[in-house]
C-alpha cells in the first residue's frame, strides 16, 4: 500500500512525539494512482474518494465512524472544480500534540486539471491513539452508499400536545429520558423521569429557574439510563442513530407571516444501524415501542402534509387555513 510522505522542514528524521507538522500526498493504495473524485461534507468533517483508476473507494481519516449516519439525510454531491473539473490530488496537513498525537488534520485538495488548490475541511482530534490517522489516512470501503431505516417525524403542535406525547412514551412505551439544559452557558444532560420532563416542555421550570433545553432522549424499557456525554454534536446525532433511542428536539419557530407563528417539533429514530458495512436491526424490543409510537401519532395528529407528518389538526388549521379544508371536513364527517 502506498502512501507518500513528505516532511515539512526537514523533519524527516525526527521521531514522532517531535514533528510539529506532516504532509501526505496520498495516492490509491491498490493501484498507487493521485487522481480522485471527492465527495465531503465540511460541516461534519466527513469525506469520501474514488481512485480515478481502478475505482475503488475510500473514506478519509476516521469518517468511518461517522460516514454512513451523517449521509441518511443527505449524500454529498461529487465536487468539482470552478474549471468543471472532478479529478483531484488529495494532500493531508497534519498537526501534533506536545505527547505526539495528532490534533488536527487539514485536509486539501489540488485540481487535476487546473491545479487549483483548496481546503477542504479541518478535522479536529480528541481522543487517542492516532497513529492509523497518520499511516493509513485513506479507508477501503466496498459500498459508501449504504442506507439505513432511519425516521425524522415533523409536526406542527403545541407544547401541550409534546407533552402529550412524553406521557404516552413514559407509561405505555415505560421511557426513562435524558434532558440537556442549559446552565451558565453550557449544555448539561440530566436524567428525568417522564413527569419531570413535561414540565420542562411546558415551560414551567421546576428543575432551573429559566433554563431551556436543546434535545431529548428517550430510551424505551430502560428504568435507569447512565451519565452520557458528548464531546461534539456530531457524536450526539450519532449516538441516537446507532442505539436504541428515540430523539426530541426543541421546537424551531417558523414564521408563517407577521400574525402566524407556529413550533415545529422533530422526533426522530432508527430502527437499523451500519456496522462493518452491514446494515443491522435495532434489539425487537425497540421497534415494538418505534412502531407503537407512530400508530399512536397516527391516532391522535392528522398527516395532511403528508408522510412522516402528524400535527395538531387545530394548529395544522391555524397555520395553512383553508389549504387543508378538504381534509379537515373528510376528518370532521367521520
Amino acid at each position: 500500500m502506498a502512501v507518500v510522505l513528505e516532511m515539512v522542514a526537514n523533519q524527516s528524521n525526527r521521531i514522532m512525539s517531535h514533528r510539529k507538522t506532516q504532509i501526505i500526498h496520498a495516492t490509491c493504495p491498490f493501484c498507487s494512482a493521485q487522481n480522485f473524485e471527492i465527495r465531503v461534507l465540511k460541516e461534519e468533517g466527513v469525506a469520501a474518494a474514488r481512485c480515478v483508476t481502478c475505482c475503488h473507494d475510500y473514506l478519509l481519516l476516521d469518517s468511518e465512524d461517522y460516514w454512513f449516519d451523517v449521509i441518511q439525510g443527505r449524500y454529498p454531491r461529487q465536487s468539482r472544480c470552478s474549471c468543471k473539473g472532478t479529478s483531484f490530488k488529495l494532500t493531508f496537513v497534519y498537526t501534533f500534540r506536545e505527547d505526539g498525537d495528532v490534533s488536527s488534520v487539514t485536509f486539501r485538495t489540488s485540481c487535476s486539471s487546473c491545479g487549483r488548490f483548496r481546503r477542504r475541511m479541518v478535522v479536529e482530534i480528541k481522543y487517542s491513539p492516532t497513529e492509523d490517522l497518520v499511516t493509513q489516512p485513506l479507508r477501503y470501503c466496498r459500498n459508501t452508499r449504504i442506507l439505513y431505516d432511519l425516521n425524522e417525524i415533523t409536526m406542527y403542535a403545541t407544547r401541550d400536545d409534546i407533552a402529550r406525547v412524553i406521557h404516552f412514551m413514559g407509561i405505555e412505551l415505560n421511557c426513562s429520558f435524558v434532558c440537556w439544559l442549559r446552565e451558565q452557558n453550557e449544555w448539561v444532560a440530566h436524567n428525568f423521569k417522564y413527569e419531570q420532563v413535561k414540565k420542562i416542555i411546558l415551560n414551567e421550570g421546576v428543575v432551573l429557574q429559566g433554563t431551556n433545553y436543546r434535545q431529548i432522549f428517550a430510551f424505551p424499557g430502560e428504568e435507569t439510563v447512565p451519565a452520557i456525554t458528548f464531546d461534539t454534536l456530531k457524536e450526539e446525532e450519532t449516538f441516537w442513530k446507532r442505539n436504541p433511542v428515540i430523539s426530541i428536539v426543541s421546537p424551531s419557530i417558523i414564521r408563517w407571516s407577521d400574525q402566524v407563528e407556529a413550533r415545529l417539533y422533530y422526533i426522530r429514530f432508527s430502527n437499523e444501524y451500519v456496522d462493518n458495512e452491514v446494515v443491522i436491526p435495532k434489539p425487537r424490543e425497540f421497534l415494538e415501542a418505534t412502531t407503537s409510537l407512530r400508530d399512536w401519532l397516527s391516532s391522535q395528529f392528522v398527516s395532511w402534509r403528508g408522510r412522516n407528518c402528524f400535527d395538531s389538526q387545530d394548529e395544522n388549521v391555524r397555520i395553512f387555513g383553508d389549504r387543508f379544508s378538504k381534509r379537515r371536513e373528510l376528518s370532521d364527517s367521520h
